[in-house]
């Protein structure tokens, strides 16, 4: 009764914060999910703009200063961004509170920065490349519990080599026993704009399905993940829309849409008859999946959950008993022709990009993988045939009586 009554108290100072925040802006509506212990992953990906950085970041903060026991963890992509966000949080509670010289503070060292207000502990900034190092430091960690990443959907090259893997790293480091009433378990709270389907987080935590039908200003759960969609029209008014074009329909900026391509993703009705699948062990962590049906039809998935069936791998160091190394005789450029014509399907938007990024996929001769694995089928004799053999064997036989007859009689 006294956790359920400390949890009361806690949803209630959130609607307090929220009533503070203009309309017009990002109401932090995910924190109402802070407290259920069923859910792992909050993600809010809306138009840019409407404020949830800032109100999200400062609405924590408050929570902090209010809960001593909860805090958060700031994670930034790479080292260099620690102090952009520090200078963020700075601004924030600036702007926000009345604090006496020295009431603000950040202790800094290689692998993380904290910021105290009245020696309070309120958040922890660190990057994904420190995840590894942050493993010794766990007994820290462990009291910052929900971890916040922001503009976690980037442009193309702005991603790091195992981003997903870094970011479950730092979980693990976060997810020990802790005095923390509110989040017996970790969180994590994603915040980024729908600028494309690549980012590695999507595949791992399997979202693209999730997120093509979930309808735009919606908030939805999916079992232990709850998304926040929003295009927030008020957030544009008096914007310049038009410095590079008037078509704002497909930028994600303004329509709060992910750029798909529908063309050349197979739909969930097609899918269905590709009941059989190869797996491909690939870097990263990664498995292309080639789906296929009986007539070796098939179509192409990159995915960070094992398959069933992994035969093949492009790394050495998924080289075991019973998977093949694919050597160079499997690839041909001229296989590319197919994947740039359009002729190839994929799973979905996240595998196109991945394809895009890693030319030599497009140069495998899946057919010829296909028929490899395909099991041979034993020769099964046909009635038909059989009692057409002995047919002809018949009229043969009485053929060659009647000339008998002729020649000898």
């Amino acid at each position: 009764m006294i956790g359920k009554t400390y949890n009361q108290k806690f949803n209630n100072y959130i609607k307090k914060i929220r009533k503070d925040i203009p309309k017009k802006y990002n109401q932090v509506k995910l924190l109402d999910y802070i407290t259920n212990s069923n859910i792992r992953l909050l993600i809010s990906i809306t138009t840019r703009g409407d404020g949830k950085t800032y109100n999200y970041l400062l609405a924590l903060i408050k929570l902090a200063l209010k809960f001593t026991d909860f805090k958060f963890l700031l994670l930034s992509r790479h080292f260099t961004l620690r102090d952009s966000y520090e200078k963020t949080l700075q601004e924030i509670v600036m702007e926000q509170f009345k604090l006496a010289r020295g009431d603000l503070y950040f202790d800094k060292n290689n692998q993380f920065t904290i910021m105290y207000i009245k020696d309070i502990p309120i958040c922890l900034i660190t990057e994904l490349k420190s995840a590894t190092d942050l493993k010794y430091s766990s007994t820290i960690l462990k009291n910052y519990r929900l971890i916040v990443y922001d503009e976690f959907i980037a442009l193309k090259g702005d991603y790091q080599p195992e981003e997903a893997q870094q970011l479950r790293t730092i979980f693990e480091s976060v997810n020990r026993p802790s005095d923390c009433k509110i989040l017996k378990t970790p969180k994590i709270l994603l915040l980024g704009n729908p600028v494309n389907f690549d980012s590695p987080l999507f595949s791992y935590f399997n979202l693209y399905e999730i997120l093509e039908k979930q309808k735009i200003n919606t908030i939805e759960r999916h079992k232990s993940v709850v998304i926040e969609r929003w295009k927030n029209t008020e957030s544009l008014k008096g914007l310049d829309l038009n410095v590079f074009g008037n078509d704002n329909d497909d930028d994600y900026s303004y329509s709060g849409e992910f750029i798909t391509n529908r063309d050349l993703v197979v739909n969930a009705k097609e899918a269905t008859h590709y009941k059989n699948q190869i797996g491909i062990r690939l870097s990263d962590e990664q498995y292309l999946v080639i789906h296929f049906d009986e007539n070796k039809n098939y179509y192409l998935e990159i995915t960070f959950k094992k398959p069933v069936n992994v035969k093949y791998t492009t790394i050495l160091l998924g080289l075991k008993k019973g998977i093949q190394f694919l050597e160079d005789y499997y690839y041909d450029p001229i296989f590319e022709d197919d994947h740039n014509q359009g002729k190839i399907k994929y799973a979905n938007t996240y595998t196109i990009t991945q394809f895009d990024r890693m030319n030599t996929l497009k140069q495998l001769d899946y057919e010829s993988i296909i028929d490899e694995s395909m099991p041979v089928k034993p020769i099964i004799p046909n009635a038909l045939d059989d009692e057409k053999e002995i047919e002809l064997e018949q009229n043969e036989r009485l053929k060659e009586r009647l000339m008998k007859e002729y020649l000898f009689n």
